[in-house]
């Protein structure tokens, strides 16, 4: 997890089942009161997608979401508009604003990893600067249609720090009044990146469900923060315990792509990386057009195909 870290703090400063699962986990069964209708596999919406380290919104083979710092690097394209830095000057607001009213409808995600760094021990300051961006960046008449959700969560983040974002959020109070505790959580995003090779594909499904147990049966005000859940960031081998494209490791993509999709409660999945990037492994492709065993896993692909 220090790699995200890194990653952030760099940046800042710059289909369908393939395989049966070998086990059956038990999901929660709590259903969100959320519509799922944006769940699917075409376009703009598909279910599997990867960070893209070199920052490029891809949307063939594999679509890729950027790290972006910068809104240059959004695209129309995309469903799910991601802004790692969470503030920004009111000029960038403005910018973003003025982006947001000529595409209306996107999802905006704020940051990854956002219960870190300045906001380690502050959920009241991230939910302050989460609701800035509600009403500045994104406000309603720019796009009423816009719906929002925080960055991919830290993997190591408590539920009292999550409860005390929910409190700090409702009580700012309605967006008439100059809080946003009548705009939506529509979707929590989650980071699965500490799954220990050793502990098999179980492993990975109990972290998984842990998140998404809490994500729709909360219970905060009522059931009012209850919502789906989105993977930050994901991979299976926490530890860098297998080789990169080895058998093993494509096998239990193949089978953690099958479960993952047959969750109700889960919108949607972005692998850790489609680009190779610093320590990380397997990734998607090989950077020069080429996708690797593990992308093709995630492709659904029959042949390899250049991108």
């Amino acid at each position: 997890m220090g790699v995200r870290t890194s990653r952030a703090i760099i940046s800042t400063a710059i289909a369908v089942a393939i395989a049966a699962c070998d086990r059956v986990s038990t999901a929660p069964s709590a259903v969100s009161s959320h519509t799922h209708s944006l769940r699917n596999t075409t376009a703009e919406h598909s279910f599997f997608t990867a960070w893209s380290w070199p920052d490029t919104a891809r949307n063939t083979v594999i679509l890729t979401d950027p790290y972006a710092v910068s809104i240059s690097q959004w695209s129309p394209d995309l469903y799910r508009q991601i802004w790692i830095p969470v503030t920004m000057s009111w000029g960038m607001a403005d910018t973003i604003s003025h982006w947001a009213a000529q595409n209306p409808g996107k999802r905006y995600i704020l940051g990854d990893e956002v219960d870190q760094n300045a906001y380690a021990n502050d959920p009241t300051r991230l939910a302050r600067d989460y609701c800035w961006f509600i009403r500045h960046a994104v406000p309603r008449d720019s796009d009423a249609t816009a719906t929002f959700g925080p960055g991919g969560w830290h993997d190591y983040v408590t539920e009292s720090y999550l409860n005390a974002f929910i409190d700090a959020y409702e009580n700012g109070g309605t967006y008439a009044n100059g809080g946003c505790s009548d705009v939506p959580i529509s979707e929590w995003s989650f980071n699965i990146l500490t799954t220990p090779w050793s502990g098999g594909l179980t492993a990975f499904q109990n972290l998984v469900n842990t998140r998404m147990a809490w994500a729709v049966g909360n219970g905060r005000y009522n059931g009012k923060y209850n919502a789906p859940m989105t993977i930050g960031a994901w991979t299976l081998d926490g530890d860098a315990a297998v080789a990169d494209q080895s058998a093993e490791y494509v096998a239990r993509l193949q089978q953690a792509k099958a479960w993952l999709f047959s969750q109700p409660n889960i919108l949607a999945a972005r692998y850790l990386l489609f680009e190779p990037w610093g320590p990380d492994h397997h990734p998607l492709s090989d950077g020069y057009g080429n996708l690797t065993a593990e992308g093709l896993v995630i492709c659904g692909c029959v042949r390899p195909p250049r991108y």
